[in-house]
């Protein structure tokens, strides 16, 4: 109540200096207006790069076309999900699996696994490899916030050690 009342009376919402040209903003606001461009990522951190729309979906589907990937219909996906995150919730189980994770692990990955389960899926996206003489994309299935997410950080925290004594 009182702390956090005191807190936001400390920040006060105020419009920053802009650090962008006049044409900067021009270009931004060229971007804005015309939906058929939109701001993609580059491989290796290059920054962000334009690109038409149509072009993205064309360069998206050339990957999401081939054999890597399975078509789902949406209550494909959905069942998909909720059977996963059933496999999830009968491994951490309870009894001796329970003693050997920790309460406070055990109230992780059921708190996270059911909150990510509202929205359970991965985002595809593509990052553009600027950097090569002809134009190609990198596809990226991004795990974050998934279903698989927080069993999979848990994984990781898990072998550190393991991999740092090897």
């Amino acid at each position: 109540g009182r702390f956090f009342r005191g807190l936001r009376q400390l920040f006060v919402k105020r419009r920053g200096i802009t650090n962008l040209l006049p044409f900067q903003h021009r270009l931004l606001e060229w971007l804005r207006s015309h939906t058929t461009w939109l701001i993609a990522n580059t491989d290796k951190n290059l920054g962000p790069c334009a690109i038409e729309r149509e072009q993205y979906i064309r360069d998206a589907l050339k990957h999401l076309q081939s054999d890597t990937y399975e078509f789902l219909t949406e209550e494909e996906a959905k069942a998909e999900a909720r059977r996963l995150q059933g496999v999830i919730f009968e491994w951490m189980g309870y009894g001796a699996k329970q003693k050997a994770i920790g309460k406070d692990e055990l109230w992780y990955l059921r708190h996270h696994t059911t909150k990510n389960g509202e929205d359970p899926f991965g985002y595809f996206y593509l990052l553009y490899k600027v950097h090569k003489k002809s134009l190609s994309t990198r596809p990226v299935c991004s795990d974050c916030a998934s279903i698989t997410s927080p069993i999979g950080k848990w994984v990781d925290v898990m072998l550190q050690p393991v991999a740092k004594n090897m």
